[in-house]
């Protein structure tokens, strides 16, 4: 389980900004989890409101670039690449200072806590603690000397073959991508829960997230049958899926698409993945439609199915970019009830999302968010910079205060400020209003003809 997750300088985020999903008060009405070794309780949800261009997306984003650190730096990333991060940019500090991720976790229960800085070329500083006992304990720390080179120091309980990875590890890859690469026992345990523990659902992994969606359908008649349950209880229409190979319309777009970028016997031999069709009931009986003829709620839906039911079944973590596009409100806040609810997420699921809907934060919504489970991202006014408050520091009676009206009233700020001076003369002018109708017009006769 994810306990916090802290990032500096990536994006619109420029000072340390903290995600926390410990428990600050008591909860016996959705799924904390315990931690005896560390004394806390986990939270499930954890949800992140603030107006657009606050800086929220980036607030997840920058834990999916963690992710690709930690999986990706030893084996893909270039010796000469660089490490691609995304600093602050609207000021020289961003530039010129290094960019900081770091989380706690919890694995078999034991906390752990991971972290590193890197600048555009390499690292400067990496390190790994566990707290068996609630103290911590040194596994290995990582920093550049003088000369430039990596300097590692150890504790007495990190074994293995420590000088093997230091002579595989680049200045632009990460220690621990290294270590898990060469199968060190502990590096392996905790990139496992980065490759398995964490999946980020954003729009560039479509593809991926209905892939997941697919395999879990191949898995048998059982898995199959979730699929519908989840696919009907969004009350889309839909009474089925199914999975069939391209047909020539797709094949046709393909081959044009790569003619000219990929090898000629390359696009004779590639094969299509399976395309997915939904199944509709009519007057004339079972319709089936291609995922382009559905509509966006549609779609969305879909490629949340295969990573909310293997995290629920896996007890790992999904991380969701703006999880209300084109879900309606209530299906939106069923799908947070399905991790708050202590019945069905018995694995220690956890959720981590953004959102506009402030239907989400109303006490008769199913959600059922708690004070502790919200965070306002804002923007500096000075800098540019994103901040994110925790909902607690506002002293919120939890279950007494109506959060959706209080944030709608601008109690919390995370609300967008409209200069109503910025519009005047906006729409007042007759000539440009003929004008651009005029060229509508033309436009539309064009089109007829």
């Amino acid at each position: 389980m994810l306990m916090r997750f802290r990032v500096a300088n990536h994006a619109s985020l420029l000072e340390e900004q903290e995600l926390s999903l410990v428990a600050t008060d008591e909860h016996d009405d959705i799924a904390v989890t315990a931690v005896a070794s560390v004394g806390v309780d986990v939270l499930p949800v954890l949800a992140v409101f603030g107006a657009n261009a606050s800086g929220k997306s980036n607030a997840l984003k920058s834990l999916a670039y963690m992710q690709r650190a930690v999986l990706e730096s030893h084996a893909r990333w270039l010796p000469d690449g660089g490490t691609g991060r995304t600093p602050f940019l609207l000021g020289a500090e961003g530039r010129e200072m290094p960019s900081a991720f770091a989380v706690d976790v919890v694995l078999d229960g034991v906390s752990f806590e991971y972290g590193f800085e890197i600048d555009g070329d390499r690292v400067h500083e990496e390190w790994l603690r566990s707290y068996p006992e609630g103290r911590p304990r040194r596994l290995f720390e990582r920093s550049v000397a003088e000369d430039g080179t990596s300097h590692y120091e150890y504790g007495p309980s990190f074994k293995g073959r420590k000088k093997l990875i230091e002579d595989v590890v680049r200045p632009n890859s990460l220690y621990l991508s290294a270590g898990a690469g060469n199968n060190h026992e502990v590096l392996r345990r905790i990139q496992h829960w980065f490759h398995r523990g964490l999946r980020v659902a954003v729009d560039g992994n479509f593809e991926a997230r209905l892939a997941e969606t697919r395999l879990l359908w191949e898995g048998g008649a059982s898995s199959q049958e979730e699929v519908r349950r989840l696919l009907r209880f969004a009350d889309l229409g839909i009474a089925d899926l199914m999975f069939t190979e391209a047909d020539e319309e797709e094949k046709a777009k393909f081959v044009k698409s790569t003619a000219g970028v990929l090898a000629p016997e390359f696009i004779a031999q590639y094969k299509l993945p399976p395309q997915v069709q939904f199944v509709h009931a009519s007057e004339e009986g079972a319709v089936r439609l291609a995922l382009r003829d559905e509509s966006s709620g549609t779609r969305t839906w879909a490629g949340l199915l295969g990573p909310v039911m293997t995290t629920l079944r896996n007890g790992s973590l999904l991380v969701v970019d703006e999880l209300d596009a084109h879900l309606h409100p209530h299906l939106a806040a069923r799908l947070v009830a399905l991790f708050q609810d202590p019945v069905r997420n018995v694995n220690g699921a956890q959720l981590l999302f953004n959102s506009h809907d402030a239907t989400l934060l109303a006490p008769h919504s199913e959600a059922n968010l708690h004070r502790d489970q919200i965070y306002l991202a804002t923007k500096g006014v000075r800098t540019g910079a994103t901040e994110l408050t925790a909902l607690v520091d506002f002293k919120v009676r939890d279950g007494v205060e109506n959060l959706e009206k209080r944030y709608l009233a601008g109690r919390y700020g995370a609300l967008p400020f409209f200069d109503e001076e910025l519009l005047v003369g906006i729409g007042a002018k007759r000539g440009v209003d003929e004008a651009g109708q005029a060229a509508w017009d033309e436009e539309a006769e064009g089109t007829h003809t």
